[in-house]
Parts: C-alpha cells; structure tokens; sequence
C-alpha cells in the first residue's frame, strides 16, 4: 500500500511510504514545502506519485498511485477566533492546493483528514529517523502516515 502524507502550512511536511502486507513501513520520501514554492512544491510531488516509485514488491517496479493521502485538518475554534484576525490561512489554502492536484490525478476520494492532536499518540520509529527530513513539519507528516498505519492495521492484510 502507497501512502502519502501532508502537514500542510506556510511550511508544508510531506511524507510518502510503502506499507507491506506485514505493516511494515518503508519511508520513501520525507521533506518539506516552502510557502513559495507550494504550487511547483505539491505538483512535483504528486507527479512524482503518478509517476512512480520502486516497491517493497521486487516483482514490481512501480508503485500505483497512493492508496491513501493523509492530511493534517484544520479547525478554527471560536475560543480562539480573536487570534487569527489578519491570518490568511496557509494551511487552509495548502489543504486546497493538495486536493486539486489529487482532483487532477483521479484520487481525491483517498484523502483522509486527521485532527492535528493525533500526532502524540504516535513516536518516529528508530529505524525511520535517518528516512525523515529533519524539520518539524515533515516530522508530523511522517507521524499522521504511521498514525493511519496503526489505527487501520485491517488495510494491509
């Protein structure tokens, strides 16, 4: 199974892995988006998607396209409204960027949206640490792709 993961912001965490039928997770790709680049940033990467990669399967060359994109939701609390006067929502606009690309590969049905406190429930696992870009934003994408791998251990039997 080929996962994708988003944490989408002014800086924007991506993470992509194979997960075998063992749950087994190979981390193909971690890095981060800037803000400037969000548009040639998220297209590259979801080209590259389309595009793919190698497999855990050695029988297989290409990945599919992903099964599953994971992306960080956003909410606006009222009891913290006040704060966001002026704000212009990176996240909510990073969110659109990814969901028009998924519209334009023919997978906007795979994404799957996580609250943002799922992240704790979840540890970057040793043998992923050297995988992982070293910024924050890649690092929590990487936690909601394995967050989803522990919750949904029914999809990769």
């Amino acid at each position: 199974m080929r996962i994708v993961a988003f944490d989408p912001g002014a800086v924007t965490g991506f993470c992509e892995a194979l997960v075998s039928s063992d749950g087994t997770i190979q981390v193909v790709k971690s890095q981060e988006i800037a803000w400037a680049n969000r548009f040639s940033g998220v297209h590259g990467l979801l080209r590259g998607i389309e595009l793919g990669t190698r497999t855990l399967d050695p029988d297989r060359t290409f990945a599919p396209l992903p099964d599953v994109i994971v992306v960080e939701a956003f909410h606006l609390y009222a009891h913290r409204a006040k704060e966001q006067i002026g704000n212009d929502f990176p996240s909510v606009k990073m969110m659109g960027v990814i969901e028009t690309y998924a519209f334009e590969l023919g997978i906007l049905d795979k994404i799957i949206y996580q609250p943002a406190s799922v992240m704790s429930r979840v540890t970057i696992l040793t043998e992923h640490v050297p995988s992982i870009a070293r910024s924050e934003h890649a690092r929590d994408a990487y936690r909601h792709l394995r967050y989803y791998v522990v919750m949904h251990p029914d999809k990769f039997m």
